[in-house]
């Protein structure tokens, strides 16, 4: 029928959901994945700037308190602050590495299991058997070396992140070298944790290490043969023969 121009007969009044642009009935709404994603992201760079940041701190320091050991030229204060600064940055770059490669706890048996076998818990562990340890080169050689390994895998798996000094061509030769020769850095780390044990099994009779600090670097070392390190097990093949 005909209806005047002014007339509402027919007209729908739009519901709550479609004034305020909610999807209709049965239609799921748009989901944040992408913004967990980039979220996600950004944690994960925050920590490997973090990461990074100790690593260098833990090389830094390590290094002035070795110099300290060897020479006997800088003051007592200045030891002390360079070992602390060691030790504490090198329990947090491993916890950082932690977060970084395993990301939001979970409670599960599959979870628990990756974070058992990682490599950076294992180190978390030899840093408890060497804490109270008089700082010693063949102690602390182990971890500079693990240092040095974490920072060349945060160069070739964060590139992207780093600051612009880790990218100069002359970082990029001393990474190229490290990838040259990073079956010998491994092997070299494995030969000093080797060297570590009989060190501290000889400080026990002679000074310079205690029976708690052993059970706790043989809980390492048990550790690292239970994951099968097969640079560690070849060190202790070549001893054995």
């Amino acid at each position: 029928p005909d209806l005047p121009a002014d007339s509402t007969v027919g007209n729908v009044e739009p519901s709550p959901s479609t004034r305020s642009g909610a999807p209709p009935a049965g239609q799921a709404a748009p989901t944040s994945s992408r913004s967990t994603y980039i979220s996600a992201n950004m944690v994960k760079d925050v920590l490997v700037r973090i990461e990074l940041a100790a690593r260098l701190i833990f090389l830094m320091s390590t290094v002035v308190m070795l110099m300290f050991r060897v020479t006997r030229l800088l003051p007592v204060r200045y030891f002390v602050i360079a070992s602390t600064l060691s030790t504490m940055s090198f329990f947090v770059f491993l916890l950082i590495a932690i977060f970084k490669d395993k990301g939001r706890p979970e409670w599960s048996l599959e979870f628990a299991r990756s974070v058992l076998l990682d490599e950076n818990l294992h180190y978390i562990a030899y840093g408890a058997a060497i804490f109270s340890l008089p700082k010693a080169i063949v102690i602390v050689a182990p971890q500079l070396l693990t240092c040095v390994i974490g920072i060349h895998r945060l160069y070739r798996q964060h590139q992207r992140v780093l600051p612009q000094y880790m990218k100069t061509s002359s970082m990029k030769q001393l990474f190229e070298q490290l990838d040259n020769y990073s079956i010998e850095l491994l092997t070299a780390r494995a030969t000093m944790e080797a060297v570590t044990l009989f060190h501290m099994i000889l400080g026990i009779f002679f000074g310079g290490s205690n029976i708690i600090s052993l059970l706790l670097y043989a809980n390492f070392i048990r550790m690292k043969i239970f994951v099968n390190d097969v640079y560690l097990l070849g060190v202790f093949r070549q001893i054995h023969s």
